[in-house]
């Protein structure tokens, strides 16, 4: 594995084809089609990612990072009514970040931690139009630079 390099490959690009069919990356390494026992070992090495599965039930998208054919990251948005979204960034088991942004861009949750810790937070954080949300903009987004 290399340094840094997210260490289940395989299973991500079996997640994100299977979350994504249509994204380009399903195509790269036809060899990363895992097994359904592969699949099984896999989660059962890295319980965690049982917690991706549970985050697309609930209507999320995934895109991966690749770099030299591996995956160094996972990318994943929520979109909400009324512009919101949340979104998280993996790049390993303990290194995981998500947050979510108002219909300006702005931050007014956001949690890191590992990917078990930031997901529970994600799916117990309350619909952006309940009165439970958080609405307090803690961070703005960055904006585009434009010459």
């Amino acid at each position: 594995m290399k340094p840094g390099h997210f260490p289940v490959t395989r299973i991500l690009l079996t997640v994100t084809r299977r979350l994504s069919p249509h994204h380009p990356a399903s195509t790269i390494r036809k060899n990363a089609v895992m097994t359904p026992d592969e699949q099984a070992a896999a989660l059962a090495e890295f319980p965690e990612l049982r917690r991706l599965i549970d985050l697309h039930q609930a209507g999320w998208h995934f895109l991966p990072t690749m770099i030299d054919g591996d995956v160094v990251e996972l990318h994943g948005i929520r979109t909400w009514p009324a512009g919101w979204a949340d979104a998280i960034r993996v790049r390993y088991t303990t290194d995981t970040a998500a947050l979510r942004c108002n219909d300006s861009g702005d931050i007014t949750w956001q949690r890191e931690g590992t990917l078990s810790e930031v997901i529970d937070g994600l799916i117990t954080l309350p619909p952006p139009d309940s009165r439970l949300a958080p609405r307090l903009v803690i961070a703005h987004g960055p904006t585009l630079w434009t010459p």
